[in-house]
């Protein structure tokens, strides 16, 4: 026997016949629905509210703004033609899950002005119409509504910016449409789904509507300070952009965001690997819903962990950094692999993801050299590295030494560059390629092999004309 009840013609919940007494199995009923009731009463004047807040878009949506149809769909986008027409970019913006047009306001207004815009409140979202087919809201779906929306707008120079899910979307649109795709910006992709967040997935699309929607209002509770804020917002972030972020988490419909969940099919690796165009990875430090180790794990792990050898003649070998829960390449199984590495040399400028006291009473001695990553190091840099390379020799000459940065490849690579071309006397060309070829791929970043010939030729040949200019006076 199940006793049931119902709000708004909607099954509130199903209660298995355990209780124990009847006053409880009345109790429970009464008291979901008179929070239903009480719930539905308050979202009511939040849906008026919303209404009567239309008019806080700020003016380059509110005049940008158009409704079309598409796909048998009435969205609303903001599409704004540049003065100088198809001789600049279209930029497109797709927003993630439970977002809007209104989230890009400052970048729509910032690009405007050198390229053409569009875009979309995605289908469910923001302005755009709310359909009650499930199928509506898989993720080819959303994929098949974006691609007509840029063959009615088109543009053979068309640049995606995408945020969360809308990542997902911009990867698998890119492969209907490469040809017109000129660059991917994506910020705070994921890349991919866990197993743990598939069922979590599942275990939301079992809750009634009105439940979620309880929470959802209670979650609110304090305004710009609520916790439906806080989990998304840094703590710094100043009261207007946290006002922005209430109305959005208002905005966004909880049967809409139930649907995009259970039609996610996110982007494979292969999806990803083949996109040929300019790709710009962004992530926020503070980012609460997807941190940068989010995505950067991803990478790390493919990412070989050593060079199969030392680089030339020294005793360097270059590495990615540790992480202490990975069973591969973690301080105990590093120690257990390597007997002849005796150092290890850390120019990353935080503290690292693994146990640096792992290595003590081992062979194993760490040293800690900070540097900023993304740039090349100083000459300051550059000599204390050498410094503590040789103090390390001296105290065990037949020892090598592993360098990392995060994935051994530039600021590793430049150190170890520059080892080889002030002791060694070697030149940029052969220090790069000796690296090269003890870690594939080399120093990636041009800057930094940009750098290495600008600090050892171009300034040497230049200090050798003046010195040849000044005796011949």
């Amino acid at each position: 026997m199940e006793l049931r009840s119902v709000v708004n013609n909607q099954w509130l919940l199903s209660w298995p016949s355990i209780m124990t007494t009847q006053p409880l199995a009345i109790l429970i009923p009464i008291a979901f629905t008179v929070c239903g009731l009480l719930f539905t009463m308050r979202n009511t004047k939040y849906r008026n509210d919303t209404a009567k807040n239309n008019d806080l878009d700020v003016p380059i949506i509110q005049n940008n703004t158009q409704y079309v149809v598409i796909r048998n769909k009435r969205l609303r986008i903001v599409h704004i033609i540049n003065e100088l027409g198809a001789k600049v970019p279209l930029v497109v913006f797709i927003h993630g899950l439970g977002g809007q047009v209104t989230q890009w306001e400052n970048q729509i207004e910032y690009f405007s002005s050198t390229a053409n815009i569009l875009a979309v409140d995605l289908l469910g979202c923001g302005k755009s119409e709310v359909t009650n087919r499930l199928e509506d809201y898989t993720t080819e779906s959303l994929v098949d509504d974006l691609e007509d929306l840029l063959k009615r707008y088109p543009s053979e120079n068309t640049v995606l910016i995408c945020h969360s899910y809308g990542c997902c979307l911009g990867a698998k649109l890119y492969h209907r449409v490469k040809h017109t795709i000129k660059a991917l910006t994506l910020i705070s992709v994921k890349a991919n789904i866990t197993e743990s967040e598939l069922a979590e997935k599942q275990k939301i699309q079992s809750y009634p509507n009105i439940l979620f929607d309880i929470f959802r209002y209670y979650d609110r509770f304090g305004g710009i300070h609520s916790t439906s804020v806080d989990r998304v917002l840094h703590k710094d972030a100043n009261n207007e952009l946290r006002a922005k972020q209430l109305r959005w988490n208002r905005q966004s419909k909880t049967i809409v965001w139930k649907y995009m969940m259970f039609g996610i099919n996110w982007f494979t690796q292969a999806e990803i690997s083949s996109i040929e165009c300019p790709i710009l990875l962004m992530t926020g430090q503070e980012d609460k819903i997807t941190p940068p180790e989010m995505w950067n794990f991803q990478k790390w792990k493919r990412t070989p962990i050593i060079s199969e050898r030392t680089v030339d003649s020294t005793k360097f070998r270059a590495m990615k950094v540790m992480r202490q829960n990975d069973e591969e390449h973690c301080p105990k199984s590093f120690i257990a692999r390597h007997p002849d590495i005796g150092f290890i040399i850390d120019i990353t400028k935080d503290p690292p993801p693994y146990r640096t006291s792992d290595f003590d009473n081992s062979h194993i001695t760490y040293i800690k050299l900070s540097t900023v990553s993304k740039i090349p190091p100083s000459r300051d840099d550059i000599r204390r590295f050498i410094q503590v390379a040789k103090e390390a020799w001296d105290k065990k000459p037949d020892k090598q030494i592993a360098v990392h940065c995060h994935y051994g490849f530039n600021r590793t690579g430049f150190m170890i560059c520059c080892y080889l071309i002030e002791e060694l006397h070697c030149s940029v060309a052969e220090a790069l390629r000796w690296f090269a070829e003890t870690r594939p791929a080399g120093i990636k970043h041009r800057h930094f092999r940009d750098e290495l010939y600008l600090r050892y030729e171009v300034q040497n040949n230049s200090n050798l004309y003046h010195s040849e200019y000044s005796n011949s006076e």
